[in-house]
């Protein structure tokens, strides 16, 4: 069965208002060190979406595994698969 058409209108009840708790978790991010972020994100208290924004607004801080950010990389068959990881961190990497 084909899509329904796209409706522009439908458009008008997307809620545009801030978020008051994703702007609060996004304050707590960069309230933390570097090394706490790092720290975070090893550890799982870091959701998914905190660590795309993180690594948007930070790439040079954000660990790579594989050539991938390290947080969408953990999460693969290679990787899983693995016995031993080559990780590598940006900040050695890139200039």
């Amino acid at each position: 069965m084909p899509d329904a058409p796209f409706n522009i209108d439908s458009l008008w009840s997307v809620d545009l208002r801030p978020d008051p708790a994703w702007e609060e978790a996004k304050r707590r991010l960069w309230a933390m060190t570097a090394d706490e972020r790092l720290a975070a994100m090893y550890a799982g208290t870091l959701s998914l979406r905190l660590c795309f924004h993180w690594a948007n607004h930070a790439p040079h801080e954000a660990p790579v595994l594989n050539g991938e950010f390290w947080f969408i990389a953990i999460k693969t068959p290679e990787v899983a698969d693995a016995a031993e990881a080559n990780v590598t961190m940006r900040r050695e990497d890139r200039p």
